[in-house]
């Protein structure tokens, strides 16, 4: 019975992924003229509230991830990994760099995207989630590999980096809606 509920849901979250990575394909690219990524305005929100608003989100998804049935061993470990990198980054970006666009970007991430892609992926029947699990899993190792890099950036002070960066994941994780 618990395959069968994991394999519902695996091809519910793979119709997900699939429709998101569709609507990320197709997406209109904005004009070439676009103004370049810049520094934000500084937040109006207290810093401190903001961090554990964030934190206590990433928490409740990883508790989600640990207690979904269905969920394999591999999709478990890629999510509590970007959270971990989430959790050491977001903080120190808030608190050095609160107006950097990279700043910006990475709470988007932790706050919005990496919770709305899992949870299309939960909501998917088992079927659908064996069908897409390896574009899940796709999705997620590039997740990782983003925050990890901006982890690096953050963690060895690379300042110049940070707008390459702050452009490349609005980008790639721009808006993106289901």
């Amino acid at each position: 019975m618990g395959n069968v509920i994991g394999s519902f849901i695996g091809g519910l979250l793979a119709i997900g992924v699939a429709v998101l990575i569709f609507k990320r394909l197709t997406k209109k690219h904005p004009p070439t003229g676009e103004q370049p990524v810049t520094a934000m305005t500084p937040p109006k929100e207290d810093p401190q509230k903001e961090m554990a608003d964030i934190t206590n989100r990433l928490v409740r998804l990883n508790i989600t991830a640990r207690t979904t049935g269905g969920l394999t061993l591999d999709i478990i470990q890629l999510v509590e990994e970007i959270i971990d990198y989430l959790k050491t980054t977001v903080p120190q970006m808030i608190e050095r760099h609160p107006s950097e666009t990279l700043t910006y970007e990475l709470k988007r991430i932790s706050a919005q995207h990496l919770p709305d892609i899992f949870k299309e992926f939960i909501d998917l029947s088992e079927g659908s989630r064996e069908h897409h699990h390896d574009a899940f899993i796709q999705a997620l190792e590039d997740i990782r590999n983003q925050v990890k890099r901006a982890n690096e950036i953050v963690e060895q002070n690379e300042q110049a980096e940070f707008k390459v960066m702050a452009s490349f994941l609005k980008t790639k994780y721009s808006e993106a809606k289901i």
